[in-house]
């Protein structure tokens, strides 16, 4: 997923991103925080079909000042078509198709600094 500054003329620039496989979406509530959600990456959980899954997915840490009239984006894929451009890696896909719906409890949590 990528957090994005979208300016009134439409224009989106990306601003950080974040990634997690399904399959590693255990947290670990030791290590987590509000804003900043850690997994322990120490077993696999496979995803079921038709079966509603929750991802917590941190976003790499960044400050950013919106100009007046400008939006705050949140692009969400479950595939990386763009070979990761902002950290420069690109993974292989398994080729299988996927289905993904997004639920209206999605949220997006965004600790906004003091001025």
């Amino acid at each position: 997923m990528k957090l994005q500054d979208i300016a009134p003329d439409g224009k989106v620039r990306d601003l950080t991103e974040g990634w997690l496989r399904g399959s590693h979406r255990a947290v670990d509530p030791a290590r987590s925080t509000p804003y900043r959600p850690e997994h322990g990456h120490d077993r696999a959980e496979a995803l079921v079909p038709g079966e509603t899954a929750l991802f917590e997915i941190a976003i790499l840490p960044t400050a950013h000042r919106f100009p007046a009239g400008h939006r705050l984006g949140l692009s969400l894929t479950s595939a990386d078509d763009d070979g990761f451009a902002m950290q420069g890696m690109t993974h292989t896909g398994l080729g299988m198709p996927a289905r993904n719906r997004i639920f209206s409890s999605s949220r997006l949590i965004v600790p906004i600094a003091p001025p």
